[in-house]
């Protein structure tokens, strides 16, 4: 077989351009709309996990562990190391 003969004879070079511009409109949408999330959440910054258990401390990093706070800041589990 050559490389004339795999050649498909209704697909031409406007066909191309069109696909190829949509993959880069959507690809720049998706890289666009990361880079502004990422972007956001930098200019937030951390939150940090003593304001969100109170009476946390870094010495005992395992004292509030069945205390789960979800990302909304509400808490789960009783607090009171019974869970």
């Amino acid at each position: 077989m050559r490389t004339s003969d795999a050649v498909t004879p209704s697909l031409t070079t406007r066909d191309v351009v069109i696909s190829l511009t949509v993959y880069a409109v959507v690809y720049a949408l998706f890289a666009g709309f990361g880079i502004f999330y990422i972007y956001k959440l930098l200019r937030e910054g951390p939150t940090l996990a003593a304001e969100a258990i109170p009476n946390a401390t870094a010495s005992r990093p395992l004292a509030f562990a069945d205390i789960a706070v979800s990302a909304t800041g509400a808490q789960t589990g009783h607090g009171d190391g019974h869970g």
